[in-house]
């Protein structure tokens, strides 16, 4: 700015200069001049900048103004337009049969799921569908949102007699119908009409091979507009029948919704047998969106850990977590609250880093103290925090698997009991972990010798235990197990990556990548054809040379 004032200034002839002649001549006149700008110069800058910033204000007053002179009836109307668009993606999805672009459309829309309101959802159905579903919608809409100004704009418009939509896009368009009523809190509405949804397409479009993205959608807000109105058991059988229909379709996207929709079914109610007779016997899925598959991790760690299987469910907790989207933060936090407790049902203590992310430390709060008190062994500060957070951890579905974290801080103070005592009494483990009945130490503490926590012997006369003299650890197998499960978890994840990968389709390669493909599988053939041609000549030589030396 100094520059370009003093250019203006001391040489206005300079404006009619090229922009590099300018430039440098502006740049001369500077590096001649004093080093202290005059009392002109330093006016002409503040003045100046004082324009610009009078400008920029301007320009800024202006766009916040033209954000609010948009009126409700304009918002609607571009996304109107922006519906129409996903409508579009959706005919090019269908012809080219690819869940992509679908997807796409899926998404276009969803973006504005909060703004959606009865006259954008009514305006794209008179386009659209026939009159006779046009009018259905039109009769469920109007109770929802009793305004007359979106009922009669759409009236309005011109109907188009005999008209046939895309299965697709009818299913597409009654799924939003559906949310946008779940929005609305009219769980009533969203339950009979995803019914009457999830009927039409088990009846006339389960065959088409284009529907099944936007059908395991549909199932999906079926299922939850049901769990939200309490009848979640009552569409057990109508899952299991499109599950077993779409794994005869070989519809992947429809396999891996409905399973996890059945699973949390099933784990909704406690039948936690069940969901594992599910996993077992059902065929192997091929997972096709990633966030399907953590939520398959999450359900199947949750069925591992009530089991008493703590290490594949904390595998597959921690799989879970780490395959999940980042925006799902909600998800990750229960994955992480499951993989705490079964952690600590293990026997293990989670790394500190865990509890200090810095978007879940608040929430991770409760977990940490409960940990910190296993950590330490004391029995009565671990009820104290287990009261305090009570009905926390039975919002979380976590406090039946807390329970069983007693018998973990019992034997880690037993532990630290051995370490520091060569023999003690069972009255004063008695006082020093704080059990209630004294006469349960002697059992507690023969279950710990089985289990080898602590190496111990008993003496029944006298009342106490004696501890042994400790080994080395490094002369037992602890360091192999602790590499193996190293080693094993960087495999897995390596696996899962290959497995991740994707590849572009064979006609995906250019004009002039597949001459020189072609032209490399000519050479190819050529060097092997001369290659079989000179063993053939060796292999004859070799038996002339036999057959001279046998006359011979």
């Amino acid at each position: 700015r100094k520059l370009n004032s003093r250019k203006n200034t001391t040489h206005p002839s300079c404006l009619t200069l090229s922009p590099t002649l300018s430039l440098t001549h502006s740049l001369t006149h500077t590096m001649s001049d004093t080093h202290t700008p005059t009392a002109t110069s330093k006016k002409s800058t503040t003045q100046q900048d004082d324009k610009m910033t009078d400008v920029d204000e301007s320009l800024n007053d202006k766009k916040t103004e033209q954000k609010k002179e948009l009126s409700q009836s304009e918002l609607d109307q571009l996304r109107i337009e922006d519906f129409k668009q996903a409508l579009k993606f959706i005919v090019t999805g269908v012809l080219q049969k690819n869940d992509r672009v679908l997807g796409r459309a899926w998404r276009k829309v969803y973006q504005f799921r909060s703004n959606l309101n009865a006259h954008i959802l009514l305006t794209v159905a008179k386009d659209v569908l026939p009159e006779k579903d046009y009018s259905h919608l039109k009769q469920i809409l109007s109770q929802v949102d009793k305004s007359e100004d979106a009922m009669t704009d759409v009236d309005d418009a011109q109907t188009v007699p005999d008209k046939v939509p895309l299965p697709e896009v009818h299913v597409f368009l009654y799924t939003f119908v559906v949310i946008y009523l779940i929005d609305k809190n009219r769980l009533r509405e969203a339950v009979e009409l995803s019914n009457q949804l999830v009927e039409t397409i088990d009846q006339n479009f389960s065959h088409l091979v284009t529907v099944h993205f936007f059908s395991a959608k549909a199932y999906f807000y079926y299922a939850y507009a049901h769990e939200l109105s309490g009848t979640l058991a009552s569409i057990r059988p109508t899952l299991l029948t499109a599950f077993r229909k779409a794994t005869l379709r070989h519809s992947h996207t429809g396999q891996a919704m409905l399973m996890n929709l059945l699973l949390r079914n099933y784990l909704h109610d406690g039948l936690y047998e069940e969901a594992r007779k599910l996993i077992d016997k059902s065929p192997e899925i091929e997972f096709r969106s990633t966030a399907q598959l953590a939520r398959f991790y999450y359900y199947e760690g949750r069925i591992s850990a009530i089991q008493l299987d703590y290490s594949k469910a904390f595998d597959s907790v921690m799989t879970a977590a780490r395959k999940a989207p980042v925006i799902a933060k909600g998800f990750r936090l229960s994955a992480y609250k499951l993989a705490i407790i079964v952690q600590l049902l293990m026997g293990e203590i989670p790394e500190r880093s865990l509890f200090e992310q810095l978007e879940f430390r608040t929430q991770l709060k409760p977990y940490f103290e409960l940990t910190k008190q296993v950590r330490i062994g004391d029995l009565a500060t671990f009820k104290d925090v287990v009261n305090q957070h009570r009905d926390l951890f039975f919002k979380d579905r976590t406090f039946s698997l807390i329970q069983r974290i007693r018998q973990n801080v019992i034997r880690t103070g037993l532990h630290k009991i051995s370490l520091s005592y060569s023999k003690i009494s069972f009255r004063d483990i008695c006082e020093k972990l704080n059990l209630d009945n004294p006469e349960d130490v002697e059992c507690i503490v023969a279950k710990a010798i089985r289990d080898g926590i602590i190496d111990a012997v008993i003496d029944h006369e006298g009342g106490f235990v004696r501890s042994r003299q400790r080994d080395d650890p490094y002369t037992t197998a602890d360091p192999a197990d602790a590499f193996h499960s190293r080693i094993k978890f960087c495999m897995d994840i390596q696996q899962q990556a290959v497995k991740a990968l994707r590849f572009p389709p064979r006609g995906f390669l250019d004009a002039e990548q597949q001459d020189k493909r072609e032209d490399r599988q000519k050479e190819i053939k050529t060097y092997v054809a001369h290659h079989t041609q000179k063993d053939g000549e060796t292999k004859d030589e070799t038996k002339d040379s036999k057959e001279e030396k046998k006359s011979e």
